[in-house]
């Protein structure tokens, strides 16, 4: 008699069996039946918990750095786990288990209300998260519906909760079955990355990102109303920005807000803070100072980031696609701190998505790699001319009375701002009125505002973003050519995977089409040879 063959154990199986044989080691032997039966009944409600707590950094920037530190509240587990009783005693299984499923690197108190800071190390685990958050087709969240009060200001935008979805189905694809992996592959057949623990590293720093656009993304499916609308509540800083709150679009990273918004077109003001603190600069002098390596930046930042991101880090030589490496952003980053008035030790400052100051200094965002970014020729030459945009700019509020004037009418100014401040306020004050005569502009073209953004804005469909421009008048700005405007258009994840599956049919079919005639020209030349 023929034996069937053994159906293979899932991820969650092989969990279940492996915290059954953890517990039965901590027990002992005659307890077998009675711990099998709990975690039978249990096992579901440990992995909705665990699935939580692995996905919970995503909220906590303070664990940014490392995202394998993940967060959990102090005994938070013990209702939804249970108890089991053994000779007698009654004992929590989470406290049981705990050893078993994650390493504690930090032991909260509840009483203190503080969490615990722990790290998944065992493959076993993970697998079965992966897994169970693909049966669950989401993460496993609380319910986080926005209650609208008319006391607070919101920011309604409309959800495609399909596109949505089905991005989410894929990014559950990718990390159950660990394609994501294969992508990197071709860097060891090359052997152009022949450092196995960089490869590691390469690897999951992808992960860390699909799962964090796997719990953003869940957690914006789950805080949409009836109406598929999302709403965040919004705060106006005192330089005029737009800053959302909790879950928001504006704190999701790109795929997620694309896939959120499905199809959608953005308009991104160009190097914001170096165009304007070199138009203000411009205007100042009368027109004297041109800043021309500060107008090439604009018309060719990514050329020029990747031209830097090469020079400076060894890694780079392993990306095919510069901009998948972390170090491009680092450079982007960097930019960024030198427009808001960052040295190699001393920090920039500027309002981050919180809404908060953040000071960085060049040293805290590149590492090793400021010496190389600080003697690369176009670094040298953006970082002298926003120097002396920054000086003109400082000493203008200080002598031109209409300047100072317009600042303190049209922004709530603190006069108690470090100069880094005052600067940082000034640029966020103009992007904020650029970006408004933009929206309005496109709303008189017809176009809804999807999502506004520091630095942009996500509109519905195109507008002729050249004739806004030209309309444009801007205080204090005379040369417009600093303030560019950069169009991107996006579809939904449905479509572009049914484009993408219209292309392989096509392939396939021209490749049977190519078959066909090689076939049939080998049968005609035997028949002639007949």
């Amino acid at each position: 008699m023929t034996q069937e063959p053994a159906t293979p154990a899932t991820a969650i199986d092989v969990f279940v069996a492996y915290i059954t044989q953890a517990l039965i080691a901590e027990c002992g032997e005659k307890h077998r039946r009675k711990i099998e039966r709990c975690i039978e009944k249990k096992h579901a409600a440990i992995l909705a918990d665990l699935t939580q707590v692995y996905f919970s950094w995503a909220r906590h920037s303070w664990f940014a750095s490392n995202p394998d530190i993940k967060i959990m509240r102090s005994k938070a587990m013990e209702v939804a786990w249970g108890r089991i009783q053994i000779d007698g005693k009654q004992y929590w299984l989470n406290a049981l288990l705990s050893r078993y499923l994650f390493t504690t690197l930090h032991e909260g108190s509840k009483a203190r209300k503080t969490v615990s800071a722990v790290q998944f190390t065992k493959p076993i685990v993970v697998n079965a998260i992966h897994e169970y958050v693909g049966q669950q087709k989401a993460v496993p969240l609380p319910a986080a519906k926005v209650v609208e009060d008319d006391k607070l200001k919101y920011s309604v935008t409309a959800i495609n909760l399909p596109s949505l979805r089905h991005y989410m189905a894929d990014l559950i694809r990718q990390l159950s079955t660990k394609s994501y992996v294969a992508a990197f592959e071709k860097h060891l057949v090359r052997k152009i990355l022949s450092d196995e623990d960089a490869m590691d590293r390469i690897v999951a720093d992808k992960r860390h990102k699909l799962e964090h656009n796997l719990y953003y993304a869940s957690a914006i499916a789950n805080s949409v109303n009836d109406k598929g609308e999302l709403w965040q509540e919004a705060n106006e800083s005192a330089a005029g920005r737009t800053y959302l709150k909790g879950i928001n679009l504006q704190s999701a990273s790109k795929e997620v807000r694309h896939a959120a918004l499905g199809y959608s077109v953005v308009y991104d003001l160009r190097c914001g803070a170096l165009g304007v603190m070199a138009a203000l600069a411009n205007f100042f002098s009368d027109g004297e100072w041109k800043f021309h390596a500060i107008k090439d930046y604009i018309k060719n930042r990514k050329e020029i980031r990747q031209a830097i991101t090469r020079s400076i880090y060894v890694e780079a030589k392993s990306y095919t696609n510069i901009e998948d490496f972390y170090g491009y952003y680092k450079v982007k980053d960097a930019f960024t701190a030198i427009g808001f008035g960052a040295r190699k030790t001393v920090g920039g400052s500027w309002i981050n998505e919180a809404g908060k100051w953040k000071t960085s200094s060049l040293k805290e965002i590149l590492g090793n790699h400021v010496e190389a970014f600080l003697s690369h020729r176009l670094a040298k030459d953006i970082i002298a001319e926003y120097e002396l945009a920054a000086k003109v700019v400082l000493a203008a509020y200080k002598l031109n009375d209409e300047f100072r004037d317009y600042l303190n009418e049209n922004s709530r100014f603190d006069p108690a701002m470090t100069s880094k401040q005052l600067l940082a306020h000034v640029y966020q004050h103009f992007e904020s009125v650029i970006l408004d005569q933009f929206v309005g502009g496109a709303a008189q073209q017809g176009a809804t505002l999807l999502l506004p953004l520091h630095d942009g804005a996500y509109f519905n469909r195109a507008v002729d973003h050249r004739s806004i421009w030209w309309m444009m008048r801007l205080p204090f700005i005379w040369d417009k050519l600093f303030i560019q405007f950069e169009r991107t258009e996006y579809v939904s994840q449905t479509v572009k995977d049914t484009c993408q599956q219209k292309v392989s049919e096509h392939k396939a079919f021209m490749r049977l089409q190519e078959k066909a005639v090689v076939d049939y020209a080998s049968r005609y030349a035997s028949a002639c040879e007949v």
